[in-house]
């Protein structure tokens, strides 16, 4: 399978996106696809590799770029896996 080695998109299943994003506002994310950022339904290339409408909703797209360092990613990675965690619990 071919892809962009920088892209990465998540799906937060069970996870209301309206109340994600507030909570990791100081990392640089998109909820649509990269051509059609100002799209406000679910993103189409999403829908076309068998994603539902629920699932491509629920969707996040990370950007790694060459100046990002490890310890950026890791610090990422930490604060999402823990907001994640907290909204899980109040579900």
């Amino acid at each position: 399978m071919r892809r962009l080695p920088n892209n990465l998109n998540i799906t937060f299943l069970g996870i209301d996106l309206s109340r994600l994003l507030p909570r990791i506002s100081h990392i640089a994310v998109s909820t649509g696809s990269a051509c059609s950022s100002k799209a406000v339904e679910p993103s189409y290339v999403l829908r076309a590799i068998g994603l539902s409408d629920q699932n491509a909703s629920a969707s996040i797209r990370f950007g790694i770029g060459r100046f990002n360092t490890e310890g950026e990613i890791i610090s990422a990675a930490d604060s999402i896996v823990e907001a994640v965690r907290t909204l899980r619990r109040n579900i």
